[in-house]
């Protein structure tokens, strides 16, 4: 079994990559082929003729000290994200959460005090370094920040700080995300303070399983043209106030640690003004582009998320051109309609989605991360929906925060896609982002990266850099059982409390392999 496991984790990328996947009707879905092994002639030849039962080489081990990185920031060389150290950095992660969308705007339940925050606040981000994740895209309501137009709410400032602070402690990144639906908590969304709309606006609420229904309700049309279509001059719009909350929340976290980026909006909606198409193409480009340069004058080297909007989620295209501004991200959305019901969607459909998908993000040569994708919570095959999303994701070389990570007693709009219950404790399928082993840093091109349920598989062309900038680093959780089992190129240390270390000894393609013991 062992030797049969090596001998798929060496095929060509091409011919395991399908393998893995296990073609519909095949036999080869994922639990059949936990339980099936089979040597094809190809695969032999692919490891030269060595199937024979002989002994694999001795793991070569060596002491490589954990690179040293002050900050979190990164910064983008073509499609890839790269860290201080030059690495390429492979972001996974989860949306912190639904709870932050209603106060008192934190991803957890707490008992109102800065002690009961603290406490809850390290449950939960101890929570999502269990899972292995090295970001979250933390939403940022701008009803929470500025209640009241032209008064901030420090209280708020502080506990959103505090989460990007412990999370860095922990290794984790963070994407400062102005996020909204539906415009406001007055049509069951969240997002855009009340002061925005005209009148008394209703109550806020969150008891809307439809809640997406209301993007064609005129109310909400009407507060999304006022936004896109502010009267002159633009300091006394909405347009105007949202700028400057932007500049204020820029230049207090430019310098943080553990910030990665902003996001200007999550899914911006046209309002009616015009089709989603003439909206991308104009009125969101122009959007965006403002946006990133008045980012980058008070934070010249973060990164900027840009959103499409939230139908092409479905349509898989986007109109949205080029955004030709240093340290773009393009962060489109991805669910299949039936998941937002809490059902599963099809995994065989996974790979194409999202290969067109990103397309725009090869085209405009800059890196891609999905901002959001999810799985029905309680759907029996829920786990293998989640691996499937994650073999694309290796696959493509794609980065992507999943939707959502809360710990809460109250469920917004009775949304399914929750990773944790209530008490804390995770659901099936986080266990299958848990034991899946990840490369969170490459020190070089990455060819292959890999898991078919045993065995994963890394491969790369090392840089020339050398010392701790040539350290590459595989995380995989301390009870998943994984060990080292073959490296070419290479020698590894092999932290049974933190992540693998690679360190290549010379120029030729570094290969490693771990297994289920």
């Amino acid at each position: 079994m062992v030797i049969a496991a090596v001998v798929v984790a060496a095929a060509p990328a091409s011919t395991w990559q399908t393998w893995r996947r296990g073609a519909p009707g095949s036999g080869w879905g994922p639990a059949a082929r936990r339980a099936k092994v089979v040597v094809a002639a190809s695969l032999v030849a692919a490891l030269g003729g060595c199937a024979s039962g002989g002994p694999e080489p001795a793991v070569a081990r060596c002491q490589v000290a954990a690179p040293a990185l002050s900050t979190g920031h990164l910064h983008t060389d073509g499609t890839r994200l790269r860290d201080a150290l030059d690495r390429v950095v492979l972001l996974r992660g989860v949306n912190a959460g639904s709870r932050a969308k209603w106060a008192p705007y934190a991803p957890f339940d707490f008992d109102g005090t800065d002690a009961g925050y603290d406490q809850a606040l390290a449950r939960y981000l101890d929570g999502a370094a269990a899972l292995g994740i090295d970001v979250v895209r933390a939403p940022l309501l701008w009803a929470a920040l500025e209640p009241t137009r032209g008064q901030d709410d420090e209280a708020y400032l502080v506990r959103y700080g505090k989460l990007v602070d412990e999370a860095w402690k922990r290794g984790i990144r963070t994407i400062v995300d102005a996020h909204q639906d539906v415009y406001a908590e007055a049509f069951c969304g969240d997002g855009f303070p009340p002061w925005t709309l005209p009148g008394t606006p209703s109550a806020p609420h969150h008891d809307c399983p439809r809640w997406f229904e209301a993007y064609s309700s005129p109310q909400v049309m009407n507060a999304f043209a006022a936004f896109w279509a502010p009267p002159d001059p633009p300091a006394t719009s909405t347009m105007g106030d949202f700028q400057a909350m932007w500049e204020r929340v820029v230049a207090r976290w430019k310098d943080r640690p553990g910030v990665v980026g902003f996001e200007p909006l999550n899914e911006p909606s046209a309002g009616g003004l015009a089709s989603d198409a003439d909206f991308e193409a104009n009125l969101l480009h122009q959007f965006f582009v403002v946006m990133a340069n008045r980012i980058h004058v008070k934070a010249p080297e973060a990164l900027v998320f840009v959103d499409p909007v939230g139908s092409q989620s479905t349509t898989l295209s986007t109109s949205l051109g080029a955004i030709a501004v240093p340290g773009v991200v393009y962060a489109p959305h991805y669910y299949q309609p039936v998941t937002i019901f809490g059902g599963t969607g099809r995994t065989d459909l996974i790979l194409d989605n999202l290969t067109k998908m990103i397309a725009p993000a090869q085209a405009w040569g800059v890196p891609a991360l999905l901002g959001e994708w999810g799985a029905g919570q309680d759907a029996p095959e829920a786990a293998e929906y989640v691996g499937a999303h994650h073999d694309a994701f290796d696959k493509l070389g794609l980065m992507a925060t999943q939707w959502e990570y809360s710990v809460s007693s109250e469920v917004w709009n009775s949304e399914p896609l929750g990773l944790a219950r209530a008490d804390g404790t995770f659901r099936p399928m986080a266990d299958e982002i848990r034991r899946r082993p990840r490369a969170r840093a490459v020190a070089g091109t990455p060819l292959e990266v890999g898991w078919d349920g045993t065995t994963y598989t890394l491969r790369y062309v090392p840089s020339r850099v050398t010392g701790d900038a040539a350290v590459s680093e595989i995380w995989r959780s301390p009870d998943a059982g994984l060990a080292v089992t073959a490296v070419e190129g290479a020698c590894v240390d092999e932290d049974p409390a933190g992540p693998v270390r690679v360190r290549a000894t010379g120029s030729g393609v570094v290969t490693v392999r771990l297994q289920a013991q």
